[in-house]
């Protein structure tokens, strides 16, 4: 296990080497100008901060920050405004500019501003009805969502800003994208979905120490899900495993009269929860990932007695299992090449196979 966690940062390590990725949009300066150009796409919360920018692929790469540029927009739909970060109560800050991502367009506009490393963000909200902006973060000891949005829409100037609330932000999205539904007349109404990777990953595999007197294999069918848009060197992966051992040979030797001996083993494995460390770009891309899941374990032993082989035995069972693998993902077009060494129980496994 220390040797996979060590292997894990391995890989993580190398993702933040990877090649960059940009695609087109363009930029709003301070002033109001707008230029097209090529944005580096990056997570949420690596471009709240600043922005990868240049004009041409052969042009310099500029880096563009809140005093310059008031927002921008990639061509997909991907959108981010300057926003002013206010202090929250009881700290010793000063005011900064966070650019923060559209995700709703109505009766109130909605911005998320991501923090790197941190887990909750600040939500801006801009109602054009009662021309109200107001900073939210999220409190434990502050006022509930219900209570907030009360006040919001009818009585704004009871609000601190920032203001703390206690929600969970799916919850306070969708509740607001229903408000926009209501109040569409006069403010045409958008909800920005953010990007995902999905892929499909078919493999199978031998022991690296493969021996001829049993057949011994697996198989693999994964599905992996990526929110590139939070962040492209983690996923969530789920998977169903299957796992054969038999012998091929039965031999009973003189002092093996009694008791049992086990001469096949298989096993279906689902593993409903799990995370990817993963590069991001490039040909050539790293990954680890480990997850846990629970096995249904069905057994073949054969009974001896003092005169031979008396007969099989078949078990069941359920056990919990951990699942865990690194591997480089080769990219061949549209899809990628997956090798795969993969620790089980009893032994390591090369796995080969295709992510589509």
């Amino acid at each position: 296990m220390k040797n996979l966690i060590f292997l894990l940062f391995v890989i993580f390590s190398i993702s933040g080497t990877a090649q960059n990725i940009f695609s087109p949009g363009y930029v709003v300066t301070a002033e109001g100008d707008t230029i097209r150009g090529l944005l580096l796409e990056k997570s949420d919360a690596e471009m709240s901060r600043r922005l990868i920018f240049r004009i041409s692929e052969e042009a310099e790469i500029q880096k563009l920050t809140g005093t310059g540029i008031s927002a921008f927009r990639f061509d997909s739909g991907r959108e981010f405004e300057r926003k002013t970060l206010l202090p929250k109560p009881g700290e010793n800050r000063d005011t900064t500019y966070i650019f923060a991502k559209n995700v709703l367009r109505g009766q109130t506009d909605v911005f998320i501003g991501r923090h790197y490393q941190k887990r909750f963000p600040e939500i801006f909200l801009e109602d054009h009805i009662n021309n109200t902006s107001i900073q939210v973060y999220r409190s434990r000891k502050d006022l509930d969502m219900k209570e907030f949005l009360n006040r919001f829409y009818n009585n704004p100037d009871a609000l601190n800003n920032p203001q703390g609330v206690r929600f969970i932000e799916k919850r306070l999205l969708k509740t607001l994208a229903q408000q926009n539904a209501g109040q569409s007349a006069g403010y045409p109404i958008s909800a920005y979905r953010e990007s995902k990777e999905n892929k499909w990953i078919l493999m199978a595999g031998m022991p690296v120490d493969y021996s001829t007197k049993a057949i011994h294999f697996r198989g693999a069918v994964y599905f992996s899900r990526t929110r590139t848009e939070r962040t492209s060197n983690f996923s969530s992966i789920f998977g169903i495993i299957y796992h054969h051992w038999e012998r091929k040979e039965i031999s009973i030797t003189g002092t093996q009269q009694y008791g049992e001996m086990n001469t096949k083993w298989q096993m279906i494995n689902l593993m409903p929860i799990g995370i990817r460390f993963q590069g991001n770009s490039g040909t050539f891309r790293p990954y680890g990932y480990i997850g846990a899941g629970i096995g249904l374990l069905r057994e073949t032993d054969v009974s001896l007695e003092a005169i031979g082989n008396s007969g099989d035995r078949v078990s069941r069972r359920i056990v919990p299992t951990i699942n865990s693998g690194i591997g480089i993902k080769t990219k061949i077009g549209k899809h990628f090449l997956i090798t795969e060494l993969t620790p089980t129980v009893n032994n390591l496994f090369l796995n080969l196979g295709m992510a589509i």
